[in-house]
């Protein structure tokens, strides 16, 4: 029903009831409704059915609105600002390849981690006089699970005589899972807030919208003398994730004419005169937070506790967990505070105490918080942490 509220359905007893009573109002208040009886079977076979109903009209109300649609609803509302979801997608790495002097590596060439994720060139390379050559290469699935760290790919997937060895010297970017509910919802939702070029909200939203971003900071110098490493009247744009040019593009047409940037980064432009302008931007990095986790439990925590666990904290911190679903965590530059964490732990059951050591350095672990280095986020992964677990 509808009122100045809202909408409210009808439960399956509230449709039971009601029908009930319609019943001794045509056939009269001797007529016997219970389950037993051929009319109450009858209503309750149509109270079932109609109480779906009533649920399907629900989910269609609510639909109607961000905060509360899900799914292909949700999709819908993206369409109509023009901020689609973002799909899944590829990582992408350059690979630095030895072997035979003037060996030509054929697109396709396939190497891999340790662990088995593959990664397969797309271009043709030519190994130099020094038996050295750098290709581009993609994962051969997708999602954020293929954002390996520098030097894992080392595994010539069809080892050839003319190949040496394999190695990649920066980590693989660029690979993300499909965006989930939560995180759309929140991204449309700045979209909101934001709907002109030109302001700092603005510029946070548009670039989050870009494939793979998956954080913004904007910092701003508005005075005449430099400001943090900023020069003046100039912003410096941080971003994690995502591609330099698609990041670069969306910057060109958010920001002000006029308006400096400055990073490390850079990407040309190319006006509709067809100048061409500088855009400079920064890209963070990610550290790894290494963790020893030990316990005391009783008889209640669970076989896959110490998986929970893990899975929780990584919710909570940001990376792959056990299902390799990417979490985004914790925010640019945004500190881990180590007592947190322990809402992650006492969180299973059965946990009766802990001790707690974290570091950025596998070897140099402290019960202490951990503050984010200059343009990187933190996150940890199911290997990074250890969970010793003593029962009583």
């Amino acid at each position: 029903m509808f009122n100045e509220k809202g909408l409210k359905i009808l439960t399956y007893s509230e449709l039971l009831d009601e029908m009930e009573l319609k019943a001794k109002d045509l056939f009269g208040e001797d007529i016997n409704t219970r389950s037993y009886t051929p009319l109450g079977i009858i209503l309750r076979i149509y109270a079932y059915f109609l109480s779906i109903i009533w649920q399907i009209i629900e989910k269609v109300y609510f639909s109607g609105f961000i905060k509360s649609s899900e799914g292909i609803q949700l999709d819908r509302h993206g369409g109509n600002r023009n901020i689609p979801r973002n799909a899944e997608k590829e990582s992408t790495v350059f690979l630095n390849i030895t072997g035979t002097s003037g060996y030509e590596l054929k697109i396709g060439s396939f190497f891999e981690t340790a662990s088995g994720i593959r990664f397969f060139t797309i271009e043709t390379a030519i190994l130099d006089s020094k038996g050295i050559a750098n290709v581009e290469a993609i994962s051969f699935s997708k999602g954020a699970i293929n954002n390996v760290p520098a030097n894992s790919i080392t595994v010539i997937s069809e080892p050839i005589e003319q190949l040496l060895s394999v190695n990649n010297l920066k980590e693989a970017t660029g690979g993300i899972d499909e965006e989930s509910d939560l995180a759309y919802r929140q991204r449309l939702i700045k979209g909101n807030l934001a709907q002109n070029n030109a302001t700092v909200d603005a510029i946070i939203s548009k670039v989050s919208n870009v494939s793979g971003v998956v954080s913004v900071q904007v910092n701003v110098n508005n005075t005449m003398t430099e400001k943090n490493g900023i020069p003046p009247k100039t912003v410096n744009i941080l971003a994690v994730g995502g591609n330099d040019s698609d990041i670069g593009k969306m910057i060109f047409n958010t920001i002000g004419a006029g308006v400096g940037t400055v990073g490390e980064t850079k990407y040309i432009a190319t006006a509709l005169d067809g100048n061409k302008h500088e855009i400079n931007f920064s890209k963070a990095t990610t550290k790894l937070v290494y963790m020893k986790i030990e316990i005391e439990s009783s008889n209640l925590f669970p076989l896959d506790g110490i998986q929970k666990m893990k899975d929780s904290i990584i919710e909570f911190i940001g990376g792959s967990d056990s299902n390799e679903k990417y979490h985004n965590g914790l925010g640019l530059l945004e500190t881990l505070v180590y007592t947190k964490l322990f809402r992650q732990i006492y969180e299973i059951p059965g946990v009766l105490n802990s001790t707690v050591r974290i570091g950025l350095n596998q070897n140099n672990l402290t019960s202490s918080d951990i503050l984010a280095p200059s343009k990187a986020i933190l996150i940890t992964s199911i290997e990074a942490i250890e969970v010793i677990v003593h029962a009583q």
